[in-house]
């Protein structure tokens, strides 16, 4: 928002100045604005906004007095931004406008709209089919997934935000199942439409059901939504617990409703939406629970190393302790047996920041930070400044690998080894690629639907 807006007396006399100072705002934002003003000069302003800016305006829910807006508009413009309205916001403006202005404005909508509305306006005003929007996708059972996409394509203009495709049986036009956008355009162009939809059966009600009984649990739905939840954490806690986990039942059944909700509420919900976070965090705590059983799993398997008969580990710190490079205290270990502890030695990792060997070279050029090795060589650290230095990227990869065989010489870390990423991309996305990080640009990344073109 801008850091400075006009005032409400200041509004009423130059409505232009405030539509300026608004145009580049996020509708939401200027309906907040227009709230706190008189519907009067609320309607002035919406004049001076570009149209598809004052209609994106007039199609939100939040505003106010959007039938008192609309009915201060001049006849023309009203009927001029009605129209780019989407047709179950406009029907719940013609529900609330008053005499005469709503059957003025009715009656010069075209045919196909008009008609539309009044079909809306014909249910009760507290019942399921009075908010329902005509402005759906659909396509019959029989469709493949590129001739979804084509479809959408073909009517994306006509529609509201498109995040599901309803699928019908084509022969008595029912809702068969439903598809996610997300999982429409991850599909084999060439398959069923059907075989990409959700894996449970689509919730209905009926027309004229009560709004509150709308939200009703389908104790059905339910129980499919928390058996599907607890498997996919079954796969997490496999590797740590015997499953079904016995303990902590409270905690895990919380953590099984946040999926199940969230599975429930279908995977387009906002980034901020509390049901996503929830989500989020129950799937943040199964993964690391897995992470931790396969770190334990891993130091097991480097004390078995470690411990061995023939292991070289021991004399080598021994001869580092004489050296000394490290310190060792003598322990009792029961009876008359004693051991020595080293200190000096821990593990630890580093993922790349960037794809650059200078994000793993640099942990080493200081004394503090992240440099918890207490080795620090000014010599190194020049020997990094000149590779930074010099423009030609070959030559500046020779500087950075001596460098590291330098640092690597001086031994303050053991490499153990390097962590991989699994994953898999159908052929026809294109421009992902595998990369050391795992970070693509997204906004490059796309569906080819030429098969001639695919990878």
């Amino acid at each position: 928002m801008p850091d400075t807006l006009l005032d409400s007396a200041e509004a009423a006399h130059n409505p232009a100045a405030l539509a300026n100072q608004l145009v580049h705002e996020r509708a939401a934002d200027i309906v907040e604005l227009l709230n706190e003003q008189t519907p009067e000069v609320a309607a002035s302003v919406l004049q001076h906004l570009p149209p598809e800016r004052a209609i994106e305006v007039l199609d939100q829910s939040g505003l106010d007095h959007g039938p008192e807006i609309v009915s201060a508009l001049p006849r023309d413009t009203a009927l001029a931004l009605l129209t780019g309205v989407s047709a179950d916001r406009l029907a719940d403006l013609f529900r609330q406008l008053g005499e005469p202005h709503r059957t003025e404005l009715l009656d010069r909508l075209d045919p196909d709209t008009k008609s539309t509305i009044q079909h809306l306006l014909a249910y009760p005003p507290d019942t399921a089919g009075a908010i329902m929007t005509t402005e759906f996708v659909s396509v019959p059972a029989t469709y493949t997934v590129q001739q979804t996409l084509d479809h959408i394509r073909k009517v994306e203009r006509t529609r509201e935000t498109v995040y599901a495709i309803y699928v019908l049986d084509p022969h008595t036009q029912k809702l068969a199942q439903v598809v996610t956008l997300r999982r429409l355009i991850t599909g084999e162009p060439s398959a069923p439409v059907l075989s990409v939809a959700l894996p449970r059966r689509p919730v209905t009600v009926g027309s004229l059901t009560d709004r509150e009984d709308v939200g009703e649990i389908d104790d059905g739905v339910l129980a499919s939504a928390l058996e599907d939840a607890s498997a996919e954490m079954d796969t997490y806690l496999a590797s740590r617990y015997s499953v079904p986990v016995k303990t902590h039942a409270r905690f895990l059944a919380g953590l099984c409703c946040d999926i199940a909700r969230y599975r429930l509420s279908g995977s387009e919900t906002a980034e901020t939406n509390p049901i996503r976070i929830r989500y989020r965090d129950a799937i943040r705590f199964l993964v690391e629970q897995h992470h931790w059983m396969t770190n334990e799993q891993f130091s097991a398997s480097v004390g078995a190393v470690w411990h061995a008969p023939d292991s070289q580990i021991y004399p080598e710190l021994r001869r580092m302790e004489g050296d000394g490079l490290v310190e060792a205290t003598e322990l009792p270990s029961g009876g008359r047996r004693t051991k020595r502890e080293y200190r000096g030695i821990a593990r630890a990792g580093w993922i790349g920041d960037y794809m650059d060997p200078f994000t793993f070279l640099d942990i080493f050029s200081t004394r503090g930070g992240n440099n918890g090795t207490g080795w620090f060589e000014p010599e190194y650290v020049e020997m990094l400044r000149r590779a930074n230095a010099e423009p030609d990227p070959a030559k500046r990869y020779q500087l950075l690998a001596n460098a590291e065989a330098y640092m690597l010489d001086a031994q303050p870390v053991i490499p153990l080894y390097t962590g991989s990423t699994s994953w898999l991309k159908k052929p026809y996305v294109m421009g992902m690629y595998a990369n050391p990080i795992t970070i693509h640009p997204w906004k490059y990344v796309y569906i080819e639907h030429d098969p001639s073109k695919w990878e």
